[in-house]
Formats: structure tokens, sequence, C-alpha cells
């Protein structure tokens, strides 16, 4: 005699210990095959190797909600809402996010694979229950000790791993100063007011500016966050640093981390941009200690494929008037991990690398500098949490971002401003190298574009640099000629004293105060940047003679030439101008020297204004 589906129903797991079963599984699997493709893969997968313990967390935020509200409804509609339904809920909410691992797969196909899987995994369970019931028992404690186990392991093995690093360290020379590099990703000098900005965006970096040196041209060696961290890290071109935009920088060169380790300086990094400065990105290399993904509930939400997307529904994020990153850290959150750090007691100076990311899309910003700087303050418009195409915009709407990214860049201005008050007020300042810079600028409607990444202007490039430290780098100087943010490793390790650079490349900028001459030829080298990766001919600048030069190498259009005093907006292509046609051979000459002849002669080929893809893409 068949079995009654009550009969069923009392030889099945209670609905909420099978929703947290099924949540430690999905969630298990999820995350173990998220460690294998990190591990044996070798890929990047924007997530914490925590998501071993994060991922069956979250799962069991989206399973246990519906098992509350279902049991609920089967309780008071027992004859509608019946167990075989509930149970086939929760397995098809299970298993959602191991579908939807397939990245290559539309959301709607994945949303149709995951019930019809749904279905036929609840026909089995309801067609064994006793056995299905058995397993649920025997297993959830062995799986959730797994996880918890999976979890700790994690943060034990860091904890020792920097512990170890740290005694290993040989002793420092006597005075060696502390090292502070802060990064402002994604900002440009041309929206601070220290580098002449009408509105009051960065008043404290005026005040270090007076106590140190700035540099007027500091110039981006790529324009976004991978190569050029990557190059200040290692000075190194991008070229040879970075094979796709999905792999981790190569490890085959010697960075400033080993080099300052190596002079006895506790390393650590705190970064806020989890798109690609994480440990999987790998600039963690040779730091001690590297805090990137926070620890929480966001971070928790977005480690399962399932919470990732639907988070990343602007719908969703409308709905819930949320539009910041859930695994986004603030500049005080960098901050406060920083100085935990520097907390713990370490008899021996420091190397601490920050990277602040406020000033990156969507550009949120907090009071009271959204007050001062976003002129319309209404809600027609909402922060854009993907990339907004510049034909798309409207010139409101990008003054109206704009305007939040100022505020944003006011925010990190006061954050820097603090961090500097609390060394000072612990006695440290004076012996830290204290430099502010950034790794790119952003597009705000400059040359038809939006965002970053996709092109070599100014707007780009031209980042801001700032060094402090009393007695090394001179007070209230102003460096006018361009300089590459690839030496900045060899300047730093040339102003703490360490001759023996470990094989990093570059040419410290302390010759513009100290009077050494450079180790390169007595004429400076050109400033060389470029977009492309190690496998490819993508657009590359040059900076010499006192112009910059485009060389699109096809891609775009055809070379492009700026006066570097005249034209900082880079409004007036002087290629198409006798002045700057004159001029033309000298730099195709330098493009072969460093992109190879190839691809200056497909650049040559190009016509003036000839587009391949349209600006701002």
């Amino acid at each position: 005699m068949a079995a009654t589906p009550e009969l069923v129903e009392n030889r099945l797991p209670s609905p909420l210990l099978l929703a947290f079963w099924l949540a430690l599984a999905s969630g298990l699997v999820e995350g173990s095959w998220r460690l294998f493709q990190v591990g044996v893969q070798h890929q990047i997968i924007l997530m914490p190797l925590h998501v071993i313990w994060m991922a069956p967390l979250a799962d069991l935020l989206w399973i246990g909600f519906p098992a509350l509200v279902l049991v609920g409804l089967h309780r008071f509609w027992p004859n509608v809402v019946r167990s075989g339904f509930v149970i086939g809920t929760l397995v098809i909410i299970a298993v959602m996010p191991l579908v939807l691992l397939v990245t290559a797969m539309a959301k709607i196909a994945a949303v149709v694979l995951a019930i019809g899987l749904g279905i036929q995994l609840t026909r089995m369970i309801l067609a064994h229950p006793t056995g299905f019931r058995r397993l649920v028992h025997r297993t959830v404690l062995p799986v959730l000790a797994v996880v918890i186990l999976s979890g700790a392991s994690i943060g034990i093995a860091r904890t020792l791993k920097e512990r170890r690093e740290l005694a290993a360290l040989p002793s420092a020379a006597s005075g060696s100063p502390n090292v502070l590099l802060i990064i402002w990703d994604t900002v440009r000098g041309q929206n601070l007011s220290v580098y002449g900005y009408e509105r009051p965006t960065s008043p404290f970096l005026s005040t270090l500016a007076s106590e140190g040196t700035r540099f007027d041209r500091a110039i981006a060696t790529a324009p976004w966050t991978l190569p050029s961290h990557g190059a200040m890290f290692t000075g190194q071109r991008p070229r040879n640093l970075v094979i796709n935009i999905m792999k981790p920088i190569m490890d085959t060169f010697p960075t400033l981390a080993g080099a300052l380790a190596a002079h006895g300086y506790a390393t650590g990094g705190f970064v806020a941009n989890m798109a690609f400065t994480t440990r999987e990105h790998g600039l963690s290399r040779d730091f001690a200690h590297y805090d990137d993904y926070p620890l929480t509930l966001g971070t928790v939400i977005v480690s399962s494929r399932l919470g990732k997307a639907i988070m990343d529904q602007e719908r969703v994020r409308a709905l819930l008037g949320y539009w910041n990153e859930l695994d986004r850290k603030s500049a005080a959150d960098v901050n406060d991990q920083f100085l935990s750090w520097l907390g713990q007691g370490k008899d021996r100076p420091f190397f601490a690398f920050l990277n602040y990311y406020d000033a990156h899309r969507p550009y949120i910003a907090v009071e009271p500098f959204k007050s001062q700087f976003v002129r319309d303050s209404s809600s027609r418009f909402q922060p854009r949490t993907s990339h907004l195409n510049f034909k798309d915009a409207s010139r409101d709407e990008i003054r109206w971002t704009e305007d939040n990214y100022d505020a944003a860049l006011a925010y990190q201005d006061e954050q820097v401003r603090l961090l500097i008050e609390e060394l000072r007020s612990r006695g440290m300042l004076e012996n830290t190298l204290v430099i502010v810079s950034s790794d790119h600028g952003e597009h705000f409607g400059d040359h038809g574009r939006l965002g970053h990444m996709n092109s070599l202007y100014r707007q780009l490039l031209q980042v801001p640099l700032i060094m402090r430290l009393p007695g090394r780098v001179p007070a209230n100087k102003v460096v006018t000629t361009p300089v590459s943010l690839r030496d900045l490793p060899r300047t730093i390790l040339s102003i703490t004293g360490i001759a023996d650079t470990g094989g990093i490349p570059g040419v410290p900028m302390t010759r513009y105060w100290n009077g050494v001459p450079s180790d390169r030829s007595s004429a400076p080298e050109p400033v060389f940047s470029e977009v492309g990766t190690r496998f490819g001919m993508g657009p590359y600048s040059l900076i010499d003679r006192g112009y910059h030069y485009i060389g699109w190498q096809g891609q775009i259009r055809a070379s492009q030439l700026y006066h570097l005093a005249n034209d900082p907006l880079e409004n007036v292509d002087l290629a198409q101008h006798p002045e700057g046609a004159a001029l033309m051979p000298a730099f195709l000459e330098m493009g072969v020297h460093y992109v190879g002849k190839r691809a200056v002669e497909k650049d040559s080929t190009r016509k003036a204004g000839e587009d391949i893809i349209a600006p701002g893409q």
C-alpha cells in the first residue's frame, strides 16, 4: 500500500532542520568549489578564502527565512501548503547557488534549471523519506564541524604565518624611518584643491604638501588599478606584470615589501578595493599581514553566488535604497585596521600600505561632505553600481556624479588628517615617511568618456603625489618635472637609506632635491604608461620634451600629441598642426623602443579621426 502524505511527512526531517542541513551542504559544496578554483585552477574568484564558512552562513540566511515562512503557512493551511511543496521550495533554493556557479549561464536559464533539478531531487527525497531523514540526522553535525573548523583554520594559519615571518626578520638599522603609503584609488589630480582645483577637496593635503614635497606631474603607469599598483610595488611596466584582467600579477619580480622586510621592516597591507587589490590578485606578496575582505555580514551575503546575483540587481538596490557594495570598506575602516595592527607592539619600523576606495564608483558621499559638495540634493539621480556610458548620461547627471566624487575626496582628505594626527599623538609621525598618491584617475565626460581604463589622457594618468619626512624630504618643495610612479619603490628605498634594492628597477625621485645625478642617461627617460597587458598591443603614452604623446595602436584613432604645460585638459591635438607634426617621427621612434616596431607601424597607418570603437567604451 502506498504511503499516505501524512506518513511520508512523519518520516521526513523537520523543515527547519532540513533548511539548516541544506544550507550547510549547499554552502560547503560552493565554498569547496571556490577554493578549488583558487588553489588548483589559479582563478580569481573575488571572494575571500573564508568563503568556505561564509557561503554556508549566507545560504542559511537565504534558505532560513523562506523556511520559517513556509513552516508557518504549512501549520495554518496544511491542505494548501503541503509538506512536499515546502521541501521542494527549500531544495530549489539550495540548488540555486550551485547552478549559478556556471557563470556563463544566463540567470533566467539558471533559475529554470534549478527548478528542474529541485523537482527531481524532491521526488527522490519523497520516494525515500526514511533514508533521507537518516542521512540528514547522521551528517548534520559532521558537516557543521567541517564548516567551523575550516573557517577557524584559515584565521589560525594566517596568524601563525605572520608571527613566524615577524620572528624571522633581521634587526633593522638604527633610526630606520617607518613608511606609510596611502593610495587614493581612482583619484585624479585635477579634482584636488592642493593642485589648484577651485573646490576645497583636499585642505589637509595642502598642509601635508607644505610640510613636504609635492609632485605636480606624477604619472601613473596604467589607467587601471592592478598594473598601476603592481608598478608601485615592483618598479615594473604593466606589460611585465599583467597577463589579463582576471589573472594575478606576475610573481617573478622582487617587491618593495620584500626589500623592506629583508631590512627588518614589519609589513602590512590594508585595502578597500576588492576588485583588484586582494590577496588573490598577487599584491599581498611579501606582506606579512594583509587585510582585504572585511569579515562582515555584507561580505557573508555576497559570498554566496545566490546572494551576489540578487544584490547585483539595480532594482533590488533601488528597493532597498542601498547603493554601496556590501563588502566595501571605508577609509575609516582601513585606518582602524591599520592602527589596530600598529598597536600590537612591534618593536621595529613598519611599512604599511593603505588603499582608500571611497572615491570609486558608485561614489557614495557621506555627511557633512555631501551637503558641502553636492549641489543637486534631489533624488532624481541615484548612484550607478554598473558602468554608465557617456552617450546615456545627461550633463546634469555627470555633474551630480562628479559632485559626489568631490565629496568623497574631501572625506578621504579628512581621514588622512585624522590618521596623521593619531600618529602624531603616538609620537611616531616625525619618523614616518608619509606618501599620498593614487593609482589612476577618472573621466567625467572628458573626451567623451566616463570611468577609467578607457584612455590614456591626463585625466586618467596624472595623479597626486605628496611626500613628507622631516630631515629627509624637503618642506614646501614643488617638483614640476614629470615623474613616473614606476620610480616610487626605488624612491622609498632611497629615502629610508636602503642601498640594496634587491633588483628593483627605477630611479629615485630624491634626485630632485639631493643633487645626485640619475643612474639613467643624463637626459630624463620619457615617462611611459600603457593600457595593454603582457600579451597584447594596447594603447601607450609617452611624456617627453614638454609634450604628451598617445599612441592608440589603431584601436581608437590615430596618434595624438598635446602640449604638457599649455594644454592640461588636452583639448588641442597638435598632431594635426605643423608644430606637432614635426615632432611625430621622434615619438614614433620612441614607441618602437617601448612597444615594438609592428605596433608602432600599425598605429602610424591610421587616419586622423578614424575610430574603431566608440569613445568611452
